[in-house]
């Protein structure tokens, strides 16, 4: 898969490589920024019946949704009724991190229905694929040959990016040297004074650190090697800092051979989460899935449906779970066209067969997805 990294003043292509040995930090764009919402069937509403609702929040007590023009209704009827038959209806699920590189991952993502991914910088040519999983990505990425950081992040806004990435490596990897604490501080500063948010891409408690440190708003992994000290969870609370554990991606390094942890690391990253969670720090669900060489392989869609598996071993309620991929990125991400069946909201839904709310197991039993109010075929 191949990305643009900015240079100084100059933009050039690069693959991605070791991708989840450094840190990236993306400043996620406010909801004003957010692409027009595909709408479908307009002008006809359709109510679908007979369903159990979690809204991204909770259970509603509602028994029906309609849409129109592709959004959540408010209406009550609909011309167009569909019998759910007692399923349970929920938004689609938002991959809080995930590398998409062809129209067939986001195909396998929308079987699952996965209806939005927050992806690094992803090819041009599979983003806004009609009736297929939407791409939230950044323009460029930056590593340690970033030196002017209000240059950075103008040229990403130049560009629609609609979060900006920087990889921050301990030691480097990509490039000559790792990015300065002052110019991921430089970029955090630029990115408040754009109204924009933040995230770090963090694998190891020091680059932990210097991403709680700078002042993001989200991290993207947890540490393998070892607990990530309270000091620095209890200093997360206080800010609000959320983090996208990708255990299903931690599970697979600890069980490789040839990526240097022991299968008993995963304990660490499962550690990690349960003190996230006693703190009260916002944990949101993000699979890595990717073809990536050199890293293990996570299948898109079937991913993140792991990854809610593994955070309830971790200490989530089902319900919980469901949260933190609907409702709780949307919001952090700043991305509040998504992620909740409320009026308004781009109509992603899935019906399924049975309680996910209380077993988590039953997130695949996929009956019907919709995405923009129009089933998936």
């Amino acid at each position: 898969m191949t990305n643009k990294i900015f240079k100084g003043k100059k933009l050039k292509k690069a693959s991605i490589v070791l991708l989840t040995l450094g840190i990236f930090v993306f400043i996620a764009c406010k909801s004003t920024k957010e692409k027009e919402t595909d709408r479908t069937h307009q002008g006809v509403t359709t109510v679908i019946t007979n369903v159990r609702i979690f809204d991204g929040y909770g259970m509603s007590g509602l028994t029906a949704v309609v849409i129109e023009d592709g959004l959540i209704s408010e209406k009550t009827t609909g011309a167009i009724v569909i019998d759910g038959k007692g399923g349970f209806l929920m938004p689609g699920l938002i991959d809080a991190h995930a590398h998409p590189g062809t129209v067939k991952d986001l195909e396998l993502s929308a079987e699952r229905g996965v209806s939005s991914t927050f992806a690094l910088s992803a090819p041009n040519e599979i983003k806004n694929q009609p009736g297929l999983t939407r791409i939230w990505s950044s323009h460029a990425y930056a590593l340690g040959n970033v030196e002017d950081a209000q240059a950075f992040v103008a040229n990403e806004a130049a560009n629609g990016a609609d979060y900006v990435k920087v990889i921050i490596e301990d030691p480097a990897r990509m490039a000559p040297r790792t990015i300065s604490r002052e110019v991921l501080e430089g970029i955090v500063a630029a990115a408040r004074r754009s109204g924009l948010r933040v995230a770090a891409h963090a694998v190891t408690v020091p680059t932990f650190r210097m991403a709680v440190q700078a002042g993001v708003d989200i991290i993207i992994h947890v540490p393998l090697e070892a607990v990530v000290p309270q000091s620095i969870v209890d200093n997360m609370a206080r800010q609000g800092t959320a983090v996208v554990p990708t255990l299903v991606m931690m599970e697979a390094f600890a069980n490789s051979p040839v990526h240097g942890y022991r299968s008993e690391d995963y304990k660490n990253a499962e550690d990690n989460v349960r003190m996230f969670l006693a703190a009260g720090v916002p944990v949101l669900a993000g699979s890595d899935s990717s073809t990536t060489p050199y890293v293990p392989k996570i299948h898109h869609g079937t991913g993140l449906h792991r990854e809610l598996r593994l955070l309830v071993h971790a200490g989530m309620t089902p319900l919980e779970a469901l949260k933190a991929a609907t409702s709780v990125p949307a919001e952090i991400f700043g991305f509040t066209s998504v992620g909740a069946l409320r009026p308004g909201r781009r109509a992603d839904l899935i019906l399924i067969d049975g309680h996910p709310d209380k077993d988590i197991e039953d997130t695949l039993n996929i009956k019907k997805v919709w995405f923009g109010g129009k089933e998936y075929n």
